[in-house]
């Protein structure tokens, strides 16, 4: 009896995987699968990195509708890096807790929004160092913030 139900489970799992490389037994398996589903799952936020002027690691969303005041900016000034304004937008129809980032007089984007009420209990800083980094092979520019 102990041989079928051997032949069962690995039946199970040769057709989990395909064929293809397969846990020794069942314990194993699950073994593996809880120690997967331990894991935490990655919630660093990618950074943009600029050689000799450190990290941006605060993204800036929206900025897909703001692409020709970006790129009016970017051709206006030699250099990436700007200083970036934060202002609170309680008129926003989107969100009342919206933060706007401006640049050069340029709405370019916002705060995305748990960073965008964070930002409101404390309120500072009103502006920051701001880079404007090439995306999508030139088409498109990305912004990111360094506090």
């Amino acid at each position: 009896m102990a041989g079928i139900f051997d032949a069962f489970f690995k039946g199970l799992l040769k057709g989990a995987t395909g064929g293809k490389k397969r846990a020794k037994s069942p314990t194993a398996r699950v073994k593996s699968a809880i120690g997967r589903a331990a894991k935490p799952a990655a919630t660093a936020k990618p950074k943009a990195r600029a050689k000799g002027h450190g990290e941006y690691a605060q993204e800036v969303v929206g900025e897909s509708n703001y692409q020709p005041a970006l790129r009016a900016i970017k051709t206006s000034g030699e250099k990436p890096f700007h200083r970036a304004r934060l202002v609170p937008e309680d008129t926003n129809p989107y969100d009342d807790q919206a933060v706007r980032v401006d640049v050069a007089g340029h709405t370019i984007g916002y705060l995305p929004r748990a960073d965008a009420r964070r930002w409101r209990q404390r309120r500072t800083p009103t502006t920051c160092d701001c880079y404007l980094a090439d995306a999508g092979g030139g088409k498109d520019i990305g912004v990111w913030l360094r506090f």
